[in-house]
């Protein structure tokens, strides 16, 4: 086995750390080697990040809510599809919206938006948002757009040759990120219902970052910058949560409320539910 290690940061570059934190040199190279290079980077701010078409997506969320249109959130089986769409599914709800929630049987359908079910969703609603899927479905989506079927695509996985019609709601063509890491699909969904949120002037739905926080630790996506950020207040919510299946399945089986704990503990029990093809299940608890 040939080991490739990371290179050791100079140790001007490292004085910011030790002296700001207080930890030898050695402590300080490992924080740097895992993404840390200052103080602020341990404690970023949770704000809204700069998604391409985030806003136009909340634009036509707000105008399915004004006109009472029929909304179909097609959510992941997996953890962090599972929480996603609980967000929207709850979070729009809570305002009013005529919403409903699709999954696809993970044993009997597979990932994604399936070609045999398109007929099903263009006669469901009228506006057809992914969570955690969708951007490599041109060819599944093309059809609800042709029929009049507004499509918002909410995912974090690379994209297929063709992008699929629609607003495209996406950290992989959102260049404003710069480098930043990229929030997973339950991030996304929970970007999507703050931007809804805001453009209706109400305060953050941050009881919804428990959700979220699962979904992004679930996904193994890096704790840094957003998504630290967010499981740092989803854990701080856990403990208490406003989802009160989630409350109780928190209070069986965490004991620090950790991400670690969310990693072995909650996140398996809710892809459990879809290895056995009830991912309802878990979508209602």
């Amino acid at each position: 086995m040939n080991w490739r290690l990371r290179p050791w940061p100079h140790i001007s570059e490292l004085r910011r750390l030790v002296e700001g934190l207080g930890i030898p040199p050695l402590a300080a190279a490992a924080l740097w080697n895992r993404g840390f290079k200052t103080v602020a980077d341990l404690e970023p701010p949770l704000e809204l990040l700069p998604l391409e078409n985030l806003k136009a997506a909340a634009l036509r969320v707000l105008e399915a809510l004004e006109w009472g249109e029929r909304i179909r959130i097609h959510g992941d089986y997996d953890a962090d599809g599972l929480t996603g769409t609980a967000i929207l599914l709850s979070g729009l709800g809570q305002l009013g919206a005529n919403i409903h929630a699709f999954i696809p049987h993970r044993l009997d359908e597979g990932y994604g938006v399936l070609p045999g079910r398109v007929p099903d969703h263009i006669g469901a609603c009228e506006l057809f948002i992914t969570v955690d899927c969708g951007i490599s479905n041109f060819a599944e989506l093309e059809p609800l757009v042709q029929n009049g079927i507004s499509v918002i695509v909410t995912d974090h996985h690379s994209p297929g040759p063709t992008l699929p019609p629609g607003i495209l709601v996406h950290p992989m063509l959102s260049p404003k990120l710069d480098g930043q890491p990229h929030p997973t699909g339950s991030g996304v969904a929970f970007l999507l219902l703050w931007q809804v949120y805001e453009l209706l002037g109400k305060e953050p739905p941050l009881e919804y970052a428990d959700l979220a926080a699962i979904g992004t630790v679930a996904d193994v996506a890096p704790l840094q910058g957003f998504n630290r950020a967010l499981v740092k207040e989803g854990l701080r919510r856990l403990r208490d949560s406003a989802q009160l299946g989630l409350k109780a399945l928190a209070a069986e089986h965490c004991r620090e409320f950790s991400a670690s704990e969310i990693a072995f503990r909650i996140a398996p029990r809710i892809n459990a539910a879809s290895r056995l093809g009830q991912a309802e299940v878990a979508l209602q608890l």
